[in-house]
């Protein structure tokens, strides 16, 4: 008898359990996303930073949530990693730069993301705000720019550097490159410096290209740039891939900018 007791009472037991089991199994969506490892590399040129980076990535399945990236804008080439659900290709990446001392700030100028499925670049010439989210997509337009300096004596200028894209529909966009240099004394004789330029994504192919400076009230004396050559390559869009290499070996001078038509 009671052996029959003691029996019943562990079928009874090991029923309910079962029958709990199940619930818990109902209870975890077939859907739920698998997870998945991030890691952020980040190209900074113009201004490093030391305030906290938070990121959020965007993909054709979904969306990760925001991460702190730590000192990310610290160093010219760094790296950070973080967990979330697998977002499939990655389609765009939201930015917020969370100043913690005054002025510190930032302008990444190449931010590579890459999870088990997708890797993609995004480009940035814009120093990120000291509040507020910036979001780089896929769908930017960018550009690098490789510009030589002349070894020659006196070739290289105090003053600001520009340069103006136009394209084939007669839209144009002006950047100011010494702003984005790496260096504080940037193209002096024999620099050598790439330049990460983003663009309107209006933007169609490119026709012309123009250098200029402008010395402003301090710079008047040796302020002329003995530019030797430029190479510019389109990154992204419809166009990517298109190269244009320009020898010019001249004097660039405030009123003589140097143009290029292709």
């Amino acid at each position: 008898m009671k052996n029959r007791i003691f029996k019943g009472a562990v079928s009874a037991i090991l029923t309910l359990v079962t029958i709990m089991s199940a619930s818990v199994v109902a209870i975890v969506p077939a859907n739920a996303a698998a997870q998945d490892t991030y890691t952020v590399n980040c190209l900074t040129q113009a201004s490093t930073s030391t305030s906290d980076v938070y990121i959020r990535v965007y993909g054709t399945e979904g969306t990760t949530g925001w991460h702190n990236l730590g000192e990310i804008g610290d160093g010219e080439n760094t790296s950070a990693q973080f967990t979330d659900r697998n977002v499939g290709e990655i389609t765009k990446i939201e930015i917020e730069h969370i100043i913690d001392w005054f002025q510190d700030l930032w302008n990444p100028s190449v931010i590579t993301v890459k999870n088990s499925t997708d890797e993609t670049t995004f480009y940035n010439s814009n120093p990120l705000p000291t509040k507020g989210v910036v979001t780089l997509s896929d769908t930017d337009i960018a550009y690098s720019l490789n510009i030589k300096t002349s070894k020659d004596k006196n070739s290289g200028t105090d003053a600001d550097v520009f340069v103006k894209l136009t394209d084939t529909a007669g839209s144009s966009f002006i950047t100011e490159l010494s702003a984005l240099h790496p260096k504080a004394n940037a193209f002096e004789a024999e620099d050598d410096t790439t330049i990460y330029i983003t663009a309107p994504t209006t933007m169609e192919k490119i026709k012309s290209i123009e250098l200029s400076i402008d010395t402003g009230t301090w710079y008047k004396l040796g302020a002329d740039w003995r530019v030797l050559e430029f190479t510019l390559t389109q990154l992204t869009g419809k166009n990517a891939g298109d190269t244009f290499t320009k020898t010019v070996n001249q004097w660039i001078t405030e009123d003589e900018p140097f143009t290029a038509t292709f």
